[in-house]
């Protein structure tokens, strides 16, 4: 028998999804150069880590990172525009300038709403802050509506620099993880 055989690739693509899912967002994303039949498993993959570090480089003067910030909120506009999937495990948003991306960041908010998330992450901290000066810093952004109207499903929810009203939380009753910084 051939040990070369290759088994994956004879796998259905919902499989595939599913094994892409177990891997980190940025590592599913890199499994589109395999093959062709890999080469948009990734984009329904149901973990989902927006993170501008994977885009704003810290050394570069600051409007080369504005540019580089932009290019981050258009990758994550054309993936929620283009994805398949009803619903999320996991979203992650990692924004350091939420204020320049109000609206962007209210529908990323909504679409994971709308598919169901249970793991809700959202950093809205600078990676220039430092960790001895972080209580020196205001929430970057408040919680929007819509994740309060949808706290019935979140099973976890972690916030970093960002503010929330205590009263909204009435309606988190499967809420079974809670993380909170820099507020």
């Amino acid at each position: 028998m051939n040990s070369n055989i290759d088994r994956i690739s004879n796998l259905p693509s919902s499989l595939l999804i599913i094994i892409a899912s177990f891997l980190p967002f940025k590592e599913a994303a890199r499994t589109s150069v395999l093959s062709k039949q890999w080469l948009n498993i990734w984009r329904d993959a149901m973990h989902i880590q927006f993170n501008e570090t994977f885009f704003v480089k810290s050394d570069e003067p600051e409007e080369n990172r504005k540019v580089q910030r932009e290019v981050f909120i258009n990758f994550a506009r054309q993936f929620i525009a283009n994805y398949s999937q009803q619903v999320i495990k996991t979203l992650g948003l990692a924004c350091s300038k939420p204020g320049d991306f109000l609206s962007d960041i209210q529908n990323i908010l909504m679409f994971a709403s709308s598919r169901d998330v249970r793991e809700l992450g959202l950093d809205f901290s600078d990676p220039t802050w430092r960790e001895q000066a972080l209580e020196n810093h205001q929430a970057a952004f408040e919680l929007p509506l819509p994740v309060y109207e949808h706290g019935q499903v979140l099973r976890s929810l972690k916030l970093f620099s960002c503010s929330f009203k205590v009263s909204n939380f009435s309606n988190f009753c499967s809420l079974k993880t809670l993380s909170l910084g820099l507020d």
